[in-house]
């Protein structure tokens, strides 16, 4: 057995809900050449599910299932988590088999990977008994869109992604999703935008938030928006396919996924918060 009566026989299934980004200003590289952000995020339905077993050796094995999703294990966030678990906690005394069931698109700004990492830490954090503040600190280890889905829900994200503030829900809005099999590498989308930025928003991601509990989607914004745009045109045809179908259209990370939302019937809704404390 292990803490908390958690057992070597059983099977955990854990949830990996994608997210969007309502609102994403990237500013200016700071002197260490990385980028700070002010971002608005909120979890859908759309989600990856992890089934987890222990195993009384050590180390981490990861088995995807994931269609037709090009996934390389070894690249894993999954591994990425229990070897900076291992990192800060001098070592941990079981291993992991997971079988990661992908579907979430890989490269299309939802957040897959980071979602993936964000569901074993949640889950890991009981059985070691880690406090929140130290839960935050190995997520942003990770990778920075992992602290905001710990939490799942709408969260305000700043600085570069460790900085997150969860948020009262949303009304549960509906979401219709189009992903290019087009996928944007994040580097290079900031390389381009650090190139090419002509836009800047004249709002914050706190005024997008209440816009949007009004039932106002006019100041959803993404930076990344425009470029992504210019130089890739499976992403411009999408957005201009949803804006002729649903009236908005909206980018949601570096792309290449697009989508537009609804007070009504669509294929996705919002996701509440995952109650962690």
């Amino acid at each position: 057995m292990l803490h908390g009566g958690l057992s070597f026989v059983s099977v955990y299934l854990l949830r990996a809900p994608a997210k969007l980004n309502l609102y994403l200003r990237v500013f200016d590289k700071t002197e260490d050449g990385y980028h700070e952000i002010e971002s608005l995020t909120q979890t859908i339905d759309l989600s990856d599910y992890l089934e987890v077993e222990f195993t009384k050796g050590v180390g981490i094995k990861v088995n995807v299932t994931s269609g037709s999703f090009n996934v390389n294990p070894e690249a894993n966030t999954l591994i990425r988590t229990y070897e900076v678990l291992e990192e800060e906690y001098g070592g941990i005394d079981f291993g992991l088999v997971v079988k990661l069931h992908k579907r979430i698109p890989i490269g299309g700004g939802l957040g897959g990977g980071s979602s993936d990492a964000a569901a074993l830490l949640r889950f890991l954090r009981g059985v070691l008994g880690i406090s929140m503040d130290e839960t935050l600190r190995v997520a942003f280890k990770v990778g920075s869109d992992v602290p905001a889905l710990l939490f799942g829900g709408t969260v305000l994200v700043r600085g570069r992604g460790e900085i997150v503030e969860q948020l009262e829900p949303l009304p549960r809005y509906g979401v219709f999703l189009n992903c290019p099999e087009f996928p944007v590498d994040t580097r290079q989308a900031y390389l381009w935008l650090d190139e090419t930025r002509i836009e800047f928003p004249s709002h914050t991601a706190m005024d997008c938030y209440e816009a949007l509990n009004r039932g106002d989607f006019g100041l959803v914004w993404n930076d990344f928006r425009s470029v992504i745009s210019r130089k890739v045109p499976p992403v411009e045809k999408a957005l201009k396919e949803f804006e002729k179908q649903h009236g908005k259209a909206f980018l949601t990370g570096s792309g290449s996924c697009v989508f537009s939302l609804s007070v009504s019937h669509s294929d996705h809704s919002f996701l509440p918060r995952f109650d962690i404390t």
